[in-house]
């Protein structure tokens, strides 16, 4: 029985982009919900302020995951031409 060998050796996924994408944003959100509920029992001006504030780092680190994902995926591929092309 043959192993599935690397991750990056798989083809490109746009699943798999969006799902960890999704989960690093999901992630982002987590960490910043106990200090919005710390911070309402002060103020809830400014729990209101880092609600806000998280959800604009949600959106920051959806991109940036997805961003390097593509990145490797299309570095992959040029690489793979390459070797194919000085193959022949």
């Amino acid at each position: 029985m043959r192993g599935r060998g690397k991750r990056a050796d798989l083809p490109p996924s746009i699943g798999r982009v969006a799902l960890l994408s999704v989960t690093a944003g999901i992630v982002a959100l987590l960490v910043s919900v106990p200090i919005i509920l710390g911070v309402a029992t002060a103020s809830p001006l400014a729990a209101l302020i880092i609600a806000l504030l998280a959800i604009v780092l949600c959106v920051a680190v959806m991109g940036i995951v997805a961003n390097r994902m593509v990145n490797k995926m299309v570095d992959n591929e040029m690489a793979r031409r390459t070797q194919k092309k000085e193959g022949d």
